[in-house]
């Protein structure tokens, strides 16, 4: 465990998966009890995001992680109060690629033309980041839900733009890496350091988890060494 994982684990969450296994399918939830499984296209032990731990690496056409069950413990409501966060590294921006999906009825945040995006049932939208991500970095993505309060997240800032449609009643299991279906929208990028709280942390609180990351000071050379190992050809 490392020190951005005890930072994590401080603050509560609910289930938190780190995503640096080695080696076989289960993806361990070191918070609670709902592991997730490693599906279709997907490598193990890439470069993770400067803490020590690798991450997974995601094809972008088959692979996601998700529970066994339907059930999903993690989460009490999908209308909030809940948090979700976690680091990705993509490939591609355009989009659509889903990054937390919560069943057919609950909210999903996807990455769609470079923005984070919000939806809730039957694919209705709520919002879009005010913010691009970016490729060939680790971008940190979280949002906030409680009610028709919502905030979304960008490296530790809040990006929230209008935020419409904010109904959401599904519970179910919890996909990473592409829609609950999936149907397609399937995510191209490394991920690391997904959580998810049953409460809505607070701005400082989010700001400290980006910053967890090298003790936020040195993060870009972080991703310096990042970008010079897999051109090395290691990590993926």
């Amino acid at each position: 465990m490392t020190a951005y994982d005890t930072a994590i684990l401080a603050d509560g969450p609910q289930s938190y998966w780190a995503l640096a296994e080695t080696s076989g399918t289960a993806a361990a939830d070191t918070a609670g009890s709902n592991p997730l499984t490693y599906t279709g296209g997907f490598t193990l032990n890439a470069v993770g995001i400067g803490d020590g731990a690798g991450s997974v690496t995601l094809n972008g056409t088959t692979g996601y992680v998700r529970a066994a069950s339907t059930s999903s413990p993690a989460i009490t409501s999908a209308d909030g109060p809940v948090t979700c966060e976690a680091w990705i590294y993509p490939s591609s921006i355009a989009g659509p690629a889903g990054v937390f999906a919560h069943g057919l009825s609950g909210w999903y945040l996807r990455v769609y033309q470079s923005k984070l995006d919000l939806l809730s049932a039957n694919n209705a939208d709520i919002g879009s980041s005010t913010t691009n991500l970016v490729t060939s970095a680790w971008n940190y993505v979280a949002f906030t839900k409680s009610g028709a309060a919502i905030h979304l997240y960008l490296n530790g800032v809040d990006v929230t733009g209008t935020m419409t449609n904010t109904t959401c009643t599904g519970d179910s299991s919890i996909t990473l890496g592409a829609n609950y279906v999936p149907n397609g929208e399937y995510l191209p990028a490394q991920l690391a350091k997904a959580a998810v709280y049953n409460k809505v942390l607070t701005p400082a609180q989010i700001l400290a988890h980006y910053n967890a990351r090298t003790g936020g000071s040195v993060a870009t050379i972080a991703d310096t060494r990042h970008i010079r190992t897999r051109a090395g050809g290691k990590g993926q």
